[in-house]
């Protein structure tokens, strides 16, 4: 058994979810649809893209938690949106 092993959908909701990071399959889909999550490590199979146990870890460590707005990003200066 590889120290680093891929993981499809369910094992990357399975292991966020033994993580404290508790999630569905088909939320981890929805993340990779709506470009979320990390580019697949493995696409051997059509259809079954796989993720390094390593890549998933990254991933969870930087995500954002549940009930974040991730749709609000700072105006940037002189865009006339609160300059005073």
């Amino acid at each position: 058994m590889s120290d680093d092993p891929l993981l499809g959908y369910a094992q990357i909701a399975d292991h966020a979810t033994s993580r404290g990071q508790a999630m569905k399959a088909q939320t981890v889909r929805n993340y990779r649809h709506r470009g979320l999550l990390p580019e697949p490590d493995d696409t051997t199979v059509p259809d079954r893209p796989r993720w390094r146990q390593s890549t998933i870890d990254q991933w969870l460590t930087g995500r954002p938690g549940q009930g974040k707005r991730t749709d609000l990003r700072p105006k940037p200066a002189g865009s006339g949106v609160n300059d005073a």
